[in-house]
């Protein structure tokens, strides 16, 4: 169980098992360098480097927020997402409400899902309708949703004896953006758990990238920020291998009355730097707008 906990830890740059790895003392990058370096990774993409890449950002705010009450609203603004709080007092608490379940295993029975493409939220209802038309009809979050679904079937068809994956790709509603979701669903061979499955999966192309080991390769020269906790696996395990494990994004790290809020995009080709900025920001708002109106009772 540690070897494969170790794996899950170290696939993504600057995650670790045994510490937060986040540097409090790097504020994130500006508008124009996060720009800057989501043009460089489209021209990656364009010189056939990769696929795609998800390039993540940090912000740095002030809170006094307290632990519980911030879990507590996390939860009540965000009801269908997982809300998690992992850390100690001396590595701080990184804490978060993520809509993605990366698997979901009871007995033989494994649950995924394909969570990429991202939209905007509408102010009205018919905007809100035009927005998701907009987004399924999107051929740039079409092919990164694309990727992403064949990355976790290919995944998981080595310890699955059978595999069903929804027909089409259904919108989640989020409070600020919408996405792109396709469940996956199988059955997995005798002796495999959720471990198991979730050392399989992670990183999938959602948070990573794709072909996976390229897309590492050039986040570790090129992302400008320690990840340390954000994009892991966090959930629980159970004694005969049942367990559930969802993906750390839309998240903060607090630590010593500060709080660093993470982001991504995913980046294909056609991705419009200026674009994916504003994705990113809408994304913050998730940890962001609990930190600014609560979380202090």
């Amino acid at each position: 169980l540690r070897a494969v906990a170790r794996g899950i830890g170290a696939a993504v740059p600057g995650a670790g098992v045994g510490g937060a790895g986040h540097d409090d003392g790097a504020p994130g990058l500006d508008r124009a360098s996060w720009c800057r370096c989501v043009s460089a990774a489209t021209q990656a993409i364009t010189d056939g480097e990769m696929d795609k890449v998800v390039l993540a950002r940090s912000t740095a705010v002030k809170t006094p927020a307290r632990i519980p009450a911030l879990l507590r609203d996390l939860a009540e603004a965000n009801p269908s997402a997982y809300a998690f709080c992992v850390g100690s007092p001396r590595l701080g608490y990184f804490v978060g409400a993520t809509p993605e379940t990366l698997a979901r295993v009871r007995g033989r029975s494994v649950e995924s899902v394909a969570l990429a493409g991202t939209a905007q939220r509408g102010t009205t209802r018919d905007e809100d309708a035009e927005c998701g038309a907009a987004l399924v009809r999107s051929g740039k979050d079409q092919r990164e949703h694309a990727i992403t679904l064949r990355a976790i079937q290919q995944a998981l068809e080595p310890v699955c004896t059978e595999i069903t994956v929804a027909p089409e790709a259904s919108l989640v509603a989020l409070p600020h953006v919408l996405h792109l979701e396709t469940a996956i669903r199988g059955q997995l061979a005798p002796g495999v758990g959720a471990l198991a499955v979730a050392g399989r999966l992670h990183p999938t192309p959602a948070v990573g990238g794709w072909p996976r080991d390229a897309a590492l390769s050039w986040l570790r020269t090129n992302e400008p920020l320690e990840r340390g906790w954000y994009a892991g696996p966090v959930g629980w395990v159970g004694s005969e291998g049942d367990g559930v494990f969802a993906v750390a994004i839309r998240s903060a790290l607090l630590r010593g009355g500060g709080a660093h809020l993470f982001a991504g995009a995913g980046i294909v080709a056609g991705s419009d730097p200026d674009r994916e900025w504003e994705e990113t920001t809408l994304k913050l708002l998730t940890a962001r707008d609990v930190l600014d109106g609560g979380g202090t009772a």
